[in-house]
């Protein structure tokens, strides 16, 4: 296949002609984003990819439980009527960015390139999805409201995959230059991309549903568990059991906690920074119970996921996902976003978060979706 033929089954995605306003604006974002990671990844040009996710999150139009499982509910398509200007500045920048890299484009998908072949994989998922809405809504003047939240989060899930996969790709070729050099310090460094600007390996933001289903009708999918009872008088808990499990009753307390409109601002919280707070908020867990100890001190910004991260790679402390346990902190694959890991079941962790949209969260991610990995606690921390 050439890249023209990529484009065209792309740029085909459309929803259904009796979609509400706000799922043909969902769709159009979501193909848009996809369309502009082709074509960086066939142009080689890592930096500025757009994470489509992010953008929404930013703008307070997406939540972590608008994507999760095939029974999640979008508050997106809710929202087009109101935030329809906010729809469209986020459509108009992904055009722009389309157009910007179509013109610089002088390669092609490599067919027998795995990235490759799972981009468009993803995009007949996404396909496949909006042919199923197609049909079960057929004949019917407006598309079902319960079916339109589902291709919303198919349409999300297809984008934020995408996103994964191709910063992931450049990733690998930026770490393979480096043990090349790392091999061979006297050849003189030529190789290797310039870096994500985000970084790390498979966003977002969320849980992946996988296929898209083959009905509507039934559930799957992750599932959230009961949510905790929020305090918000931040009373530290001591459990008996030691500092990790102090830290993890400590997050569920904090279950509920909301911003103030759409401030960032977290009123009478020692985790309040005016600002994206989710690292501010899992530093802090550590640092309430004893973790770390003061916690500017400990990782010099504690603010900036992509800084905790580094920080915890030099120190020995960052893990592969697969070895998450509870007391963890959780990062997500492009180091913006990090959660604290409460339990886990299998190959699922339930995660207590900050500025998850605009409050305390838990949710319950499949840990194959994809993150940059866990932070472990550093050693003599007695685990639960």
């Amino acid at each position: 296949m050439s890249l023209a033929t990529d484009l065209e089954e792309i740029d085909n995605l459309r929803a259904p002609g009796n979609s509400p306003p706000g799922l043909v604006s969902t769709v159009n974002m979501a193909k848009l984003a996809i369309r502009v990671q082709v074509l960086q990844f066939a142009s080689g040009e890592s930096s500025g990819q757009p994470d489509l996710l992010e953008q929404l999150r930013k703008a307070k139009l997406l939540r972590n439980s608008d994507i999760d499982g095939t029974d999640a509910k979008s508050v997106m398509v809710e929202k087009y009527g109101q935030r329809k200007s906010d729809f469209q500045d986020i459509e108009n920048d992904l055009r722009t960015k389309s157009k910007s890299v179509d013109g610089s484009v002088s390669g092609t998908f490599d067919t027998a390139n795995a990235t490759h072949k799972n981009v468009m994989e993803q995009v007949g998922i996404f396909r496949d999805g909006l042919a199923n809405a197609a049909q079960l809504s057929k004949g019917k003047e407006e598309m079902p409201a319960h079916i339109a939240d589902r291709v919303s989060a198919i349409a999300m899930r297809a984008a934020d995959k995408v996103y994964d996969l191709v910063d992931g790709a450049f990733t690998k070729i930026k770490n393979d230059a480096a043990d090349i050099r790392a091999a061979m310090p006297k050849v003189k460094q030529t190789l290797g991309n310039s870096p994500s600007a985000m970084g790390g390996a498979s966003p977002i933001r969320m849980s992946s549903g996988g296929s898209a289903p083959a009905s509507y009708s039934g559930g799957g999918g992750a599932s959230n568990p009961t949510p905790w009872t929020a305090n918000q008088a931040s009373t530290m808990p001591f459990t008996g059991q030691g500092p990790i499990a102090d830290a993890i009753e400590l997050a569920k307390s904090e279950v509920g906690t909301s911003e103030v409109g759409r401030s960032n601002h977290v009123p009478g919280k020692e985790y309040n920074i005016n600002d994206a707070w989710c690292s501010s908020f899992a530093t802090w867990l550590w640092e309430k119970a004893g973790i770390t100890g003061d916690r500017k001190a400990y990782w010099g910004n504690e603010n900036l996921v992509s800084n905790v991260w580094a920080k915890a790679q030099g120190k020995g402390l960052a893990g592969n996902i697969s070895t998450a346990q509870p007391g963890d902190l959780i990062v997500w694959g492009h180091q913006n976003h990090i959660g604290m890991v409460v339990a886990r079941n299998g190959n699922s962790v339930t995660v207590v978060e900050g500025n998850a949209g605009d409050a305390v969260q838990h949710n319950t991610y499949d840990l194959r979706r994809g993150f940059a990995g866990v932070i472990h606690p550093p050693a003599g921390q007695v685990a639960v």
